[in-house]
């Protein structure tokens, strides 16, 4: 024999031993093989399946009851459908615990499926079926008033191929901006009809919205979303303040048959003055009392509306004879809801800022050394500083006959000025300074004398020098004055002091004192 004969006769007594072992062991191999869906019932995409029909799902082999019954889901669309499971061999029987209602249904058999090895599901399986036989979604034939329509509708009106649910039309038909509205039907159930409880206003553009939460009978929902607008009324163009286009309308500072425009983009300075009323001028008639509310000054003016013939314009006057602040900033707002009668809005806010600083508007002033004591021969007034010394000798006082009795009188003269340190436009009002003047001892320290207390016996408005346009400065002529005492001189401000023709006053109390 040949050694390769040899070899040969080996290799082949080798495989026979081979083949030998494995058959012997043959029953002792696991079962590896994946189990599989082999049917379903509903068939997937069966349509008017009966309502009480039960679902069956049947395996290549016997399954692991508890993990098979699991990875079996039933359900129509997020809800899940619970059944009661029932084995028949390899076949899962499912009886659903409520009747099948009308709509699509879905049967999921998951992976996690297992035989009785323990093998998983060879794949998912995912099939269909429909319970009732009508599935055709509704549609929108009809919408009036058609998109795009400019008018005044009493209703809108939409018009389905086939009756809806009212539930799914509260949810899925919106109207913006938000409107109240009565929804009817036809008898047919195929008509909507749509009433606005308050009409609807004119001027604005809605949007109507019909989504496809809309179903029908059955709950097949809208085959396809539809939107369309109109425009209520004839009437859509908005009014203007600043416009391009008209250089009329705007704001208006009047005073005296003047009329100054204010600028919304600059704040405004040196032509407001206290007692002037403000004119807002639009480019058209407006709502009075919605525009009326839409209007505002800060910080806080009484004013009184009065409205221009043709409506257009409307006047804030002072009311009860009040004035503006003098060299206070104010801020005029008219707000974007001001609307014309067809409800066209604004559509911006306006904001306007102005001082309070006219020429006759500019509140007085005493400053640097305002207080002089004249001579007797009416030479050049001596400047009186604070603590300063009063003369009381003969050069500076003058016999008179006050009341029948002989008195000295020392006279003072007070030099107004305003706070821009112009001189006033008005003469100083006489009564006014004769209420708002007060000369007064405050301490007596003297020697000798017997501590009286002084007396005013007049004050006269005059001027601080011949070419003084007006009454600019205010002559105190007092008695009884004495050395050894501390005496204040008091000119009192606010509304209630010392003030101009013009009406403008001192902002505040000035108080000044001198020994004597």
């Amino acid at each position: 024999m040949k050694m390769n004969d040899c070899g040969r006769c080996v290799r082949a007594a080798g495989l026979l031993i081979t083949l030998v072992l494995v058959c012997a062991g043959c029953d002792r191999l696991p079962d590896m093989g994946q189990p599989r869906v082999v049917d379903i019932f509903p068939a997937n995409g069966a349509r008017d399946v009966p309502a009480g029909t039960r679902i069956v799902v049947s395996f290549s082999e016997e399954m692991d009851r508890a993990s098979a019954a699991n990875a079996v889901r039933v359900s129509s669309g997020d809800r899940t459908v619970e059944c009661a499971p029932r084995w028949e061999g390899r076949v899962l029987h499912l009886e659903p615990r409520t009747t099948l209602t009308h709509g699509q249904y879905r049967i999921t058999v998951s992976s996690g499926a297992e035989d009785a090895h323990g093998n998983d599901l060879e794949c998912a399986v995912v099939s269909e079926f429909f319970a009732g036989n009508d599935f055709v979604s509704p549609r929108v034939v009809s919408v009036s008033p058609a998109d795009g329509h400019q008018g005044t509708p009493d209703a809108i009106v939409i018009s389905f191929s086939e009756p809806v649910r009212d539930e799914s039309v509260a949810a899925g038909v919106t109207l913006s901006p938000g409107t109240a509205l009565l929804r009817e039907y036809s008898p047919d159930g195929t008509v909507l009809t749509l009433r606005p409880y308050y009409g609807f206003e004119p001027g604005t553009r809605y949007t109507l919205r019909v989504s496809r939460e809309v179903c029908d009978l059955k709950g097949n929902p809208l085959i396809d979303e539809w939107t369309s607008g109109f425009v209520a009324g004839s009437d859509i163009e908005p009014p203007c303040l600043e416009c391009v286009s008209d250089p009329g309308p705007g704001i208006y500072a009047v005073r005296e048959g003047t009329r100054a425009r204010l600028s919304p983009d600059n704040s405004v300075m040196g032509l407001m003055e206290k007692d002037a009323d403000l004119e807002i001028f639009f480019s058209e008639p407006m709502d009075r009392d919605g525009t009326a509310d839409a209007i505002s000054i800060s910080p806080s003016m009484g004013t009184v509306a009065t409205w221009s013939t043709d409506g257009r314009g409307v006047t804030l006057g002072r009311a009860h004879g009040e004035f503006y602040e003098p060299m206070t900033w104010y801020t005029l707002v008219v707000r974007s809801g001001a609307s014309d009668p067809a409800g066209n809005p604004l559509g911006t806010d306006h904001t306007y800022r102005f001082l309070i600083d006219g020429p006759r508007s500019i509140p007085l002033a005493l400053n640097g050394s305002p207080v002089f004591q004249i001579p007797a021969d009416g030479g050049a007034p001596r400047a009186l500083l604070e603590d300063a010394c009063i003369r009381l000798d003969d050069a500076y006082a003058t016999e008179k006959t006050i009341g029948g009795l002989g008195e000295r009188v020392i006279v003072f003269r007070v030099v107004f000025r305003r706070e821009d340190g112009s001189a006033p436009v008005a003469g100083i009002d006489p009564v006014a300074a004769a209420c708002a003047v007060s000369f007064e001892s405050e301490t007596y320290f003297g020697e000798s004398g017997s501590g009286i207390t002084p007396r005013t016996w007049k004050i006269i408005p005059v001027k601080s020098a011949p070419a003084a346009p007006v009454d600019d400065a205010i002559d105190i002529h007092l008695y009884r004055l004495e050395a050894g005492h501390y005496y204040r001189l008091r000119v009192r401000g606010s509304r209630e002091g010392v003030r101009d023709g013009a009406g403008n006053f001192l902002r505040a109390d000035f108080t000044v004192y001198f020994n004597s």
